[in-house]
């Protein structure tokens, strides 16, 4: 009679631990970047990479552009990204964005500084960025 009920009990408690649900934010759906561009994903085999960016206030990025899509999330401070056409929009903290592609811009740390996660869904053999004067490939302003 104790396995039984020793039994019951542990699957009564392994069903109630199973039976809660994790909670999710919904941090990003888009179709378009930041700016109303499309993107696309590289051919070949795929490879993503993700890294932790960070800018002291007031620094700025190279001007460069991602031949494959990038997904960040920022952790810390607000970010100002410019394309090479003068769009620009401010990202700060919480927030999560779909970065422009094939487009020379340039991101900058104002109002303190920033740190920020990038996700580049990219292909084996592909470079995630470009820097402006580079041999880019179909980067445009």
């Amino acid at each position: 009679m104790k396995c039984s009920l020793l039994s019951a009990l542990t699957l009564s408690l392994a069903f109630c631990f199973s039976a809660q649900a994790a909670k999710t934010t919904p941090l990003l759906d888009a179709e378009t970047s930041w700016n109303g561009g499309t993107f696309h994903y590289p051919e070949g085999t795929p490879k993503v990479t993700a890294v932790k960016i960070r800018l002291k206030h007031g620094e700025s990025t190279a001007i460069h552009c991602h031949p494959v899509p990038l997904f960040a999330y920022i952790l810390k401070g607000h970010l100002r990204v410019t394309t090479g056409r003068g769009e620009s929009r401010v990202f700060k903290r919480g927030e999560a964005m779909v970065e422009v592609m094939d487009t020379w811009h340039q991101g900058k740390a104002v109002k303190g500084p920033v740190e920020l996660v990038a996700f580049y869904a990219g292909a084996e053999g592909t470079e995630v960025s470009e820097l402006q004067g580079s041999e880019a490939s179909g980067c445009q302003p």
